[in-house]
């Protein structure tokens, strides 16, 4: 028995060996079998505690939401156009909210006093409505020493109405404002600017049998920016206030006329054709030894800017060329031919020439200022010779109407000062003169 175990397991050593010499190599690894189901999730962990207050961006946000929430938007049928659509007086205490009421207004955030007056003695009162182009007396956009400011004024009109209007959720959301709430683009292309309310329908387009909108006045690079009273002062005698020559020739319409006998440098006064009250041969100048029968340039203000250059400088017609003053020149006489000119008309009796009314005993107080250069009698300068001798009150009494043109722009060539750079109103202007026609005319 004990044998047969012998054999047995020689027999099982013997066959291992021989299957071990005869193996391969090992084979590569079989593919990982499929992953086995997800085990179950943990416990959820115990609950925060709430948060002790807000962030302040959470809490600027609400406030946003509550104020927005607040406003109501307009109708269909509340599409507004033009400043004045917007701007009109509903509280006859406040002003509210007259364009002056704005003035004054942002003038008192800023520490400051809006004037009263404007130049052309327009009342600024803040219950008062007036028209935004009173505003560009003194807030057309400025140029040369006065760029980035308004002609006489600190800030530009654009400058203040922009960023006023398009920062004003109340102008967004309240009254639907845009862009073209107060402005409007031509059938060019060109921007202007409404100053006038404007009728339209519910989409916002103006009735076309209304065009071009009333009261656009173009904005941009034909924006009156000049200087008011330097333009006065050429529209007196250019060539002096610019200092070029003197022109020798007679000016090439002056031949037009025969019954103002003037040659040379007059005959390329502005004054000369148009009249110092700006009516031409419908004013003082319509008769006597000045008439030449002309029109007056009073008409010119609802022109463009750029049309009354093209009328200065030649390029309307070459016959009434002035572009020897040169560029800067012409565009201070066009600034004061669209936005300065008034009528005086109610200040002087045609007949007469006395002025109506006035109270002198301010007028007197006016002149203080003139007296240093003219004397406290007003003949310490004789603007004649001493055979016919002219003083100021010559010239109030003689010709009113260039006197209140002086007073207003200055004397051209000279450093006299201009009411226009000034807050003088109209009652000022007849004020003065009724004092200035009690001087003496005759020769100390």
């Amino acid at each position: 028995m004990l044998r047969k175990l012998i054999l047995i397991t020689s027999m099982l050593i013997l066959a291992s060996l021989f299957l071990a010499a005869c193996a391969g190599d090992e084979g590569p690894e079989g593919p990982q079998g499929p992953q086995g189901p997800a085990g179950p999730a943990g416990a959820q962990g115990p609950e925060g505690s709430p948060g002790t207050e807000l962030t302040e961006e959470q809490v600027a946000a609400i406030a946003i939401a509550e104020n927005l929430g607040g406003i109501q938007f307009p109708g269909l049928d509340e599409v507004r156009r033009g400043c004045p659509a917007c701007h009109v007086l509903v509280d006859e205490e406040t002003g509210q909210y007259t364009l002056p009421y704005e003035a004054h207004e942002r003038a008192e955030a800023r520490g400051e006093e809006h004037p009263e007056t404007a130049p052309d003695g327009t009342s600024l009162a803040a219950t008062e409505e007036v028209n935004v182009t009173t505003c560009l007396q003194c807030h057309a956009a400025g140029t040369g020493d006065r760029a980035g400011k308004g002609v006489i004024a600190p800030l530009a009109l654009r400058d203040i109405v922009h960023p006023a209007h398009m920062y004003s959720q109340w102008f967004k959301l309240h009254y639907g404002g845009n862009c073209f709430t107060c402005h409007n683009v031509d059938g060019e292309g060109n921007w202007e600017l409404l100053t006038e309310k404007v009728e339209v329908n519910e989409k916002g387009v103006p009735d076309p049998d209304a065009l071009p909108i009333p009261g656009a006045v173009p904005i941009g690079a034909g924006t009156a920016s000049g200087s008011a009273a330097i333009g006065g002062r050429l529209y007196d005698k250019w060539w002096k206030e610019a200092g070029v020559d003197e022109p020798s020739s007679d000016q090439p319409l002056w031949a037009t006329q025969t019954t103002n006998t003037r040659s040379g440098g007059d005959t390329w006064r502005c004054k000369e054709c148009h009249g110092w009250d700006y009516q031409g041969a419908a004013g003082a100048y319509g008769s006597g030894s000045h008439f030449t029968g002309f029109p007056g340039v009073f008409d010119v203000q609802s022109e463009s800017f750029d049309t009354i250059v093209a009328f200065i400088n030649g390029s309307a017609n070459s016959d009434h060329d002035f572009s020897a003053m040169g560029d800067e020149a012409i565009n201070n006489l066009a600034t004061f031919l669209k936005s300065n000119l008034i009528d005086v008309s109610p200040l002087i009796d045609s007949e007469t020439k006395a002025a109506i009314g006035g109270d002198t005993a301010n007028g007197e107080s006016l002149y203080a200022a003139c007296s240093a250069c003219h004397g406290e009698d007003g003949r310490l300068i004789n603007f004649g010779d001493d055979d016919d001798p002219t003083y100021v009150g010559t010239v109030a009494l003689d010709n009113p109407w260039e006197f209140l043109h002086k007073v207003r722009a200055g004397q051209p060539g000279t450093a006299m000062p201009a009411s226009l750079d000034a807050d003088w109103s109209m009652d000022d202007l007849l004020d003065l003169l009724a004092f200035s026609q009690t001087l003496p005319t005759e020769a100390p």
